[in-house]
């Protein structure tokens, strides 16, 4: 079991913690630290590089390149995104419910589903108003099915060690009866109120950052959808309903478009 307390840990744990999930996804998404001088220009998309053309290899009598590209992607996304860091915080600790994997919390409702209508409008007028941009049914389904894996690990995984502790020493999960141990904060209290804007700003960062190097348009829009996913996530307590923003987003425009 992690042990999360103390002075020590303020001090060093949001740099260490935040530098290892950065890294982490800027090896297979995103392409931030393409704008670092050799050699980190190198580190985005190491696996694709090393893997990727034996696996296009292997699906190129079913699927053309960019199909196979989307599937490895989706793979990779399931295998690095969502399977790794959830067995790790399990092992240390974590529970489903605390990585934003349960249901949203009762009452929640009225903080997205008010977004989803925002969210379905919005996929009508972008629809309406550019070009289709969409792929192959199996690209945009992989496309859809790899958002999963960013949720959980953008804004679940930030979410769970922002309010578990792990970045202030406060209501962390140690040993009850331990010196270290302090009850949790309560949910109204300034020290929550101060990690849900921590747990706000470093998800909604790391979204943008994944998304240096696509269109400059979406790039900027990222920046928004970022906060308000942040904001659903832990508004709610869960990835779901921030998800179902994302997806809704991307499948009217998709439904309508020829």
């Amino acid at each position: 079991m992690l042990r999360f307390s103390g002075p020590s840990v303020r001090s060093w744990a949001p740099a260490a913690l935040w530098l290892v999930l950065l890294v982490h996804v800027s090896a297979f998404w995103g392409r931030g630290f393409s704008l670092f001088p050799y050699p980190l220009d190198r580190w985005p998309d190491v696996y694709f590089r090393q893997f990727a053309g034996g696996w296009r290899e292997w699906l190129g009598p079913w699927l053309d390149d960019g199909d196979a590209n989307a599937v490895y992607r989706a793979c990779e996304a399931y295998l690095l995104g969502l399977l790794l860091p959830y067995i790790v915080l399990r092992v240390a600790g974590l529970r489903p419910l605390a990585l934003g994997l349960g249901p949203p919390a009762p009452g929640s409702a009225r903080r997205y589903v008010p977004w989803l209508l925002v969210a379905a409008v919005l996929g009508m007028v972008l629809a309406s108003s550019t070009p289709n941009p969409w792929g192959s049914v199996v690209y945009e389904s992989m496309e859809l099915a790899a958002m999963l894996p960013e949720h959980f690990l953008v804004f679940g995984v930030v979410r769970a060690a922002v309010l578990s502790g792990a970045w202030s020493g406060h209501g962390a999960p140690v040993a009850p009866g331990t010196p270290e141990s302090r009850p949790a904060p309560r949910p109204d209290s300034a020290d929550t109120q101060q990690r849900h804007f921590v747990a706000v700003m470093l998800a909604s960062a790391l979204f943008a950052w994944i998304h240096i190097g696509v269109p400059w348009l979406e790039f900027l829009f990222s920046v928004p959808a970022g906060l308000l996913f942040a904001v659903l996530t832990v508004r709610t307590g869960s990835i779901w309903p921030a998800l179902a923003v994302h997806w809704t987003l991307n499948l009217v425009p998709m439904g309508l478009m020829p």
